[in-house]
């Protein structure tokens, strides 16, 4: 198993449009990120397993080795106060293209039901998202 440690201040592995799908950024293993806050973007609603989804950001990763992958997830404030975090994670797909096609979160939320992998509304600052038997090529 793979463990990946990502500070995330916020996060909600989704593709809301074609034009936000295919401008996600990408992260990879065996990196910690930081990434900026999202703010001023649209809530999204419910979205799956979360009642709301304000200041939604995309990102994306395409697997190099097979096996579990272990994402951590945490946020906080620019002052290094915890606060809530959500996300979920859509896949497998083909390449980011594929799931860009794919991804239409109207009159439901893109990769609603079978393709959902994880998906946490907890309030908590910490989460962890687990993919279970990632395969080499696929894009989450």
């Amino acid at each position: 198993m793979r463990n990946i440690i990502i500070l995330i201040v916020s996060i909600l592995t989704t593709f809301y449009s074609y034009s936000q799908c295919n401008g996600a950024d990408p992260f990879c293993t065996g990196t910690q990120y930081n990434f900026p806050n999202s703010t001023g973007v649209a809530n999204l609603g419910a979205v799956d397993c979360l009642s709301s989804s304000p200041n939604p950001a995309w990102y994306f990763m395409e697997i190099d080795q097979n096996g579990t992958m272990v994402i951590d997830i945490s946020q906080e404030t620019a002052g290094g106060t915890a606060i809530d975090v959500d996300f979920i994670v859509w896949g497998p797909y083909s390449s980011l293209t594929a799931a860009c096609a794919g991804a239409n979160p109207f009159p439901t939320a893109a990769g609603s039901g079978s393709s959902v992998i994880d998906c946490s509304f907890d309030p908590a600052a910490f989460e962890t998202a687990i993919i279970p038997n990632a395969q080499i090529g696929q894009v989450y």
